[in-house]
C-alpha cells in the first residue's frame, strides 16, 4: 500500500494517505510485538496453573468452614449460632 502511494504521489489525497501509513508503521510494530508475546504467554498454561491453584483454595476454604462448626460440636456439645457460623455456612453455600 505504501510503494502504491509512493508511485501516485501527484495527488494530494494519496499523499495524505501516505503519511498516514508511515505513521501507523511503529503502531503496527507495537502491536506485532504485542500479538507475539500473547502467544508466548498463552502456550505456557498458565490459565489453567491459575484455575488450578483456585480450585485447590476453594477447596480448602470449603473445608475449614465445614470443619470449624464440626470442631465446636464436637467440643461444646452444640453450635453457637452467630456471625462466624453464618460466614461459614455463606462460603459454602
Amino acid at each position: 500500500a505504501i510503494a502504491a502511494a509512493e508511485s501516485a504521489e501527484e495527488n494530494s489525497v494519496e499523499a495524505a494517505n501516505l503519511s498516514k501509513l508511515k505513521a501507523a508503521l511503529p503502531i503496527q510494530k507495537d502491536i506485532d510485538d504485542l500479538v507475539a508475546e500473547r502467544k508466548d504467554l498463552s502456550s505456557k498454561g498458565l490459565r489453567d496453573q491459575h484455575f488450578s491453584q483456585g480450585s485447590l483454595l476453594a477447596f480448602i476454604g470449603t473445608c475449614f468452614a465445614i470443619e470449624g462448626p464440626l470442631n465446636t460440636y464436637a467440643r461444646a456439645g452444640k453450635l453457637f449460632p452467630g456471625p462466624h457460623l453464618y460466614a461459614g455456612a455463606g462460603l459454602v453455600c
